[in-house]
């Protein structure tokens, strides 16, 4: 269960408990088959199990979605970086696969759409970055939101310093199944910051 400040976040963030079903219940809610010490381990399975399906499936609000991207970019950032790690109001969240895809990302039949539609929302897909950065890239293409616009920098240049964003930034195409990688790094990074 959630114990410190970052893990009390991740844990309402998430709602745990309405999770997939997990083992048949015993006493105390414990489950049925963690007896004989094996409990911890099998409460910490499950955890870890729920902390990856929340990665890549959980649909969070904006400002929660936000708030665990800025706490693990905080805990995993290099200590000897050469960027500042700006307060977390001077970020804002960015659909790296824009909510209106369609206009720039090619057409898909309706049941590939869908899937798309509800991926995108998903912490795979998204990263903190500045406001100035959010408003130049805002529905572009893959290209575009890497490379810039114009005079404008896009995500390569100015979103570099960012260790969330590391993996992202050498994608040549972003998709789904990139999104879903990306989702997984990052629970991996959390399950090494809050174990």
């Amino acid at each position: 269960m959630a114990t410190g400040p970052i893990e009390t976040h991740l844990h309402r963030s998430f709602n745990w408990e309405n999770g997939a079903p997990g083992p048949r219940e015993g006493q105390r809610g414990r489950s049925a088959r963690c007896g004989n010490g094996l409990f911890a381990q099998c409460v910490r399975l499950r955890s870890e199990i729920n902390l990856r399906r929340a990665f890549e499936e959980s649909c969070l609000y904006n400002l929660q979605s936000k708030g665990v991207l800025y706490l693990l970019e905080s805990a995993i950032r290099p200590g000897m970086s050469s960027t500042a790690l700006l307060g977390f109001n001077q970020y804002t969240l960015e659909h790296m696969m824009p909510k209106k895809w369609r206009n720039k990302w090619g057409a898909l039949d309706d049941e590939a759409a869908t899937r798309r539609d509800r991926k995108l929302l998903t912490l795979g897909n998204l990263a903190i970055i500045t406001h100035s950065l959010n408003a130049s890239i805002r529905d572009a293409d893959w290209t575009t939101k890497k490379q810039g616009k114009g005079y404008k920098d896009g995500l390569a240049l100015c979103a570099a310093g960012l260790a969330t964003m590391a993996d992202a930034l050498e994608k040549e195409s972003w998709n789904e199944g990139d999104i879903a990688d990306r989702a997984e790094w990052l629970a991996d990074k959390a399950l090494e910051v809050w174990r």
